[in-house]
């Protein structure tokens, strides 16, 4: 991964993938009905990216904790508040998460 950012890796894919479930989900969508396959996807990546949030966060994951943003919220709330921010945004995006896929 020299010189190419997680984004690139995962990210782009990611929308890639949402992209042509989206495109797949109106195509078909009267021989689909009502099948919310679009919503239990959405549901589980935003459970599994808030776990992964966590996961880097407590690891100190090297490309996680090197990024820019993560140093301009550690120049602001300082180590321990820089952590317990992407704690709660970890748990608040595996909360919506679950709201998803109740819905």
């Amino acid at each position: 991964m020299e010189g190419k950012s997680i984004w690139y890796y995962i990210g782009i894919p990611l929308l890639i993938i949402a992209f042509i479930f989206k495109l797949a989900s109106r195509l078909f969508k009267d021989k689909l009905g009502n099948f919310p396959l679009f919503q239990y996807v959405g549901g589980i990546f935003l459970i599994v990216i808030g776990f992964f949030i966590i996961i880097a966060i407590y690891e100190q994951y090297d490309y996680f904790v090197e990024d820019y943003k993560y140093r301009f919220f550690k120049k602001i709330f300082r180590e321990t508040g820089v952590k317990i921010f992407y704690y709660l945004l970890g748990a608040l995006i595996i909360t919506m998460g679950f709201f998803v896929l109740s819905n």
